[in-house]
């Protein structure tokens, strides 16, 4: 299984024929430069909600995705390893270029966001806070600024 249900992925199958001159998404800015970057950027970082969602559902949770690379940044830490370093880097750009919305009118950065694979009531693919808190705190990990909340 992939991270989109089968229909979509037939959509950017066909669509990767086409000229596309701007990717209008659900949330966040439109875009209409550097869209062969944009299309790979969706590729790379939407999460799954649920890995076990079945073919035809398209829920996305990129909380998952900005806690991911909190955690590799810890393991980079812990280990030395420069690969979780470099993995993480990889998940915040996309996030930031891909899934971030910067205008004013939002009350919140990191798009595409889901509360509860079952329970639709609770926010999909919409701005949870709890997700912009993991962004901001692997940001500031990696600007030497890490508060260690969740170290003794």
């Amino acid at each position: 299984m992939g991270k989109y249900g089968g229909p979509v992925q037939q959509l950017l199958q066909k669509a990767s024929q086409l000229e596309i001159k701007q990717i209008c998404p659900l949330h966040g800015p439109v875009l209409k430069e550097n869209l062969a970057h944009a299309k790979t950027l969706i590729h790379q970082i939407m999460t799954a909600t649920d890995f076990r969602q079945p073919e035809a559902v398209y829920r996305l949770d990129n909380i998952a995705g900005a806690c991911a690379a909190c955690g590799l940044i810890e393991l980079n830490r812990l280990t030395g390893k420069g690969a979780y370093l470099e993995a993480a880097g990889r998940l915040l750009d996309g996030l930031i270029e891909g899934c971030c919305d910067l205008s004013p009118q939002r009350c919140g950065l990191l798009t595409h966001c889901t509360a509860s694979y079952h329970d639709d009531a609770a926010g999909v693919h919409t701005n949870i806070v709890y997700g912009d808190y993991f962004l901001v705190e692997a940001l500031a990990k990696l600007a030497g600024t890490d508060p260690g909340l969740w170290r003794r």
